[in-house]
């Protein structure tokens, strides 16, 4: 595939995903698990193969960058979540 097409339909994809409702995106992500559980196991291990070279080749910086943006994004799904906990509490709920 071309790499302008795979770009543009990932973002299509992404934007389709993030206006879809919580039950919807929990379904799309269930049938995306199903797909990659039935796939057959040597595309799996082709899929796992390509990603780790792609990583093995980025220099050390580049990793780093990677592992940190993939921190902060963990951090910041977590937060709003911790702001409800801490605002919960001190009402007294």
């Amino acid at each position: 595939m071309d790499p302008t097409k795979k770009k543009e339909s990932s973002r299509k994809r992404r934007q389709n995903h993030q206006s879809l409702d919580g039950t919807e995106k929990k379904k799309l992500l269930h049938k995306r698990k199903e797909k990659f559980q039935s796939m057959d196991p040597t595309k799996k291990k082709k899929l796992f193969q390509k990603r780790t070279e792609k990583y093995e080749s980025m220099d050390t910086e580049a990793k780093r960058d990677m592992l940190n943006k993939e921190k902060e994004k963990r951090e910041s799904k977590s937060k709003p979540h911790l702001l409800n906990h801490v605002s919960n509490s001190l009402r007294g709920k």
